[in-house]
């Protein structure tokens, strides 16, 4: 398992949680997943609005 499970993030944290997670995903790394995370900045990878789109579907997972 290379993260934590999506199921109830919204009930974990903010949209600004959701997004520091994206786009800097070893800032905070979640208990039990050692001290570097393996996802890659999605800010590198995806587009403003799609990262937008993705904070905004990861709020409806609780």
């Amino acid at each position: 398992m290379a993260g934590p499970n999506l199921y109830g993030v919204a009930e974990r944290g903010d949209r600004l949680f959701l997004l520091e997670s994206l786009v800097a995903p070893n800032a905070k790394i979640a208990e039990g997943f050692g001290t570097v995370s393996a996802m890659p900045p999605m800010g590198l990878l995806l587009k403003k609005h799609e990262i937008r789109d993705l904070v905004e579907y990861l709020t409806t997972l609780n």
